[in-house]
């Protein structure tokens, strides 16, 4: 149980779509997840508007991914984000 009560119906929230992490080095990050834990590049694109990389990892066949996070220049968010946390978990949708 949480420590703060809060009145959300119970089934407010039915299912995660992406749990995006922040990388220093997408290419690594994906290489790691397929190796480690055996999930599959479901796509990859660059965001040129939002300076970064991107790649969704499929999780089995549950419809839900890890987004990995990588900045392509210094004054992305996700630059500032790694400069100011580090690498990990960045955004839950």
């Amino acid at each position: 149980m949480c420590a703060m009560s809060l009145d959300i119906p119970e089934h407010l929230f039915t299912a995660i779509d992406h749990v995006g992490v922040a990388v220093r080095d997408l290419d690594e990050a994906i290489e790691f997840y397929e190796t480690t834990f055996g999930m599959r590049l479901a796509h990859q694109e660059t965001n040129e508007e939002q300076g970064v990389r991107e790649a969704m990892i499929a999780v089995g066949d549950s419809g839900s991914c890890i987004q990995l996070l990588a900045p392509i220049n210094d004054e992305s968010t996700i630059a500032k984000f790694l400069d100011r946390s580090g690498p990990g978990v960045q955004q839950l949708a």
